[in-house]
């Protein structure tokens, strides 16, 4: 049966004006681009079927993310153009998650920080990839940010960099610059994972990175993601995050990854096996 064992991030967000502000439902399922041995496990090869002239899904979401392999210069020209005929015939946004912190080189360097850390980018290639979606006539209307605070500020493990709040912040208004030369218009989403440092580090910390990517980018977050694990005490980051973000002018909410079959938004049909 088609997403029998599908895991997928929804995110209920809202985009709008505070004062109005109305939720969207995002779908981010996993694709099925190979990553080698130790993630293909991940893969879900019935992907391509989510597009099908009538998918095994009932479409009812405002927000389609695809990942940064399939937004890149290696993600297939005729299924990055069935995604999009697909998503634009139903009226469904595209999202692409992306790196957001530039790194010092543009290819791999001994002793570099940086390597093999999620989050990163090599200088130019967020231009190289949104270049080429703007050619195929891709419709872009959000990034999101793959955690740019978290794996280029905290994260203290291989390859760490351990960059400051400020450099983080100026590094990911770079890429944002980087990918506006072809997306002008595209809001900024910035997924973020507070468990990763304690909480009141992190709600001491929130305030100063979103003043700082504003001071840097010139305008602020169009959205921020909160990736938690709910089944930890993630209120007590969450409720102050939100506060902060929405002093700040950004809108918030949480990330959960939960089986498809939880969640009712999606109306899957379930059909039987053949």
């Amino acid at each position: 049966m088609l997403f029998r064992s599908c895991i997928f991030a929804i995110v209920c967000l809202s985009l709008l004006p505070i004062a109005a502000a109305a939720q969207q439902v995002w779908f981010a399922p996993n694709d099925n681009l190979p990553r080698g041995p130790n993630r293909d496990r991940y893969l879900h090869h019935d992907f391509p079927h989510l597009f099908d002239p009538k998918p095994a899904w009932d479409a009812k979401i405002d927000v389609f993310k695809i990942s940064p392999m399939m937004g890149s210069v290696v993600g297939p020209a005729d299924e990055l153009g069935r995604i999009n005929a697909f998503l634009t015939g139903r009226r469904i946004a595209l999202a692409v998650d992306t790196g957001g912190v530039t790194m010092d080189h543009p290819v791999p360097t001994p002793g570099e920080c940086g390597y093999g850390v999620e989050g990163m980018a090599r200088p130019g290639q967020n231009a190289a990839n949104f270049k080429r979606l703007k050619h195929l006539g891709i419709e872009v209307a959000y990034v999101t940010l793959d955690e740019p605070l978290t794996y280029g500020h905290y994260y203290n493990r291989k390859n760490a960099c351990r960059y400051s709040i400020e450099d983080v912040a100026r590094r990911t208004a770079h890429e944002i610059a980087q990918i506006r030369q072809y997306y002008p218009d595209v809001r900024v989403v910035d997924v973020e994972a507070p468990q990763i440092t304690a909480t009141p580090q992190w709600n001491a910390d929130f305030p100063m990175w979103l003043k700082a990517y504003r001071d840097a980018a010139g305008s602020p977050f169009d959205a921020i993601v909160y990736d938690m694990v709910l089944s930890q005490r993630w209120q007590d980051v969450a409720v102050p995050g939100i506060r902060a973000a929405h002093a700040a002018g950004v809108r918030a909410g949480p990330e959960d990854r939960l089986e498809v079959r939880r969640y009712r938004q999606l109306r899957l049909r379930e059909e039987p096996d053949v």
